[in-house]
């Protein structure tokens, strides 16, 4: 929207703009008038500050939409945060695999074994830990990687150290970080430390 109305603020600017935008077949598509409108402002001293104004806009309601789509995926994260970090306290931590693949040889099903922080996580948004490759689980698992001095979560477990009181530490830090960019108050009041 904001082309068309540099488009029409062009025309109203420029006779050259004008004639060139008469010029063209009435089939000419939308994205192609605008390839052209463009064009025509990279050369024209009338029109070129304007399409520069309309890029200017458009990236600053690109950076406008990013951070409200982020917003909103950390308040949605938190509840999932929790609940994940809920999951491995009482289930166990589980460094090798999404699940304990022994205990699920021995009957235990899939949601009782213990987990990794993944599993964990598709056990709170799906009911299972079969279901890590979803993007909800991938976006929330990047928050975490995001906070962790690693490439991975699997990077990171494999260091010395690394608990399940670490991995707790960082599910529930997380959450209260996110917590407080939304004005809420921390829960687990567990302050950030450089990762381990």
């Amino acid at each position: 929207m904001a082309r068309a109305i540099a488009t029409e603020t062009m025309a109203a600017a420029c006779p050259q703009f004008v004639d060139l935008k008469r010029g063209m077949s009435p089939a000419t598509s939308v994205a192609g008038a605008e390839r052209v409108a463009f064009t025509h402002a990279l050369h024209c001293p009338t029109c070129g500050p304007l399409a520069d104004q309309v890029r200017r806009m458009q990236a600053a309601q690109t950076r406008r939409l990013a951070a409200e789509a982020e917003a909103e995926a950390t308040l949605e994260a938190i509840p999932i945060l929790d609940q994940t970090a809920d999951v491995i306290e009482s289930t166990g931590f589980f460094r090798s695999y999404l699940w304990d693949t022994r205990q699920a040889g021995k009957g235990t099903p899939l949601e009782f074994c213990r987990v990794d922080v993944v599993g964990a996580l598709a056990i709170v948004l799906y009911g299972s830990p079969t279901y890590a490759g979803t993007p909800r689980v991938r976006k929330v698992e990047q928050f975490l990687i995001d906070r962790i001095p690693a490439p991975s979560l699997a990077a990171w477990y494999s260091r010395p150290g690394v608990d399940k009181r670490q991995v707790l530490e960082l599910l529930r830090s997380t959450a209260d970080e996110f917590r407080a960019r939304h004005g809420q108050p921390a829960v687990h009041g567990i302050a950030r430390r450089g990762a381990a």
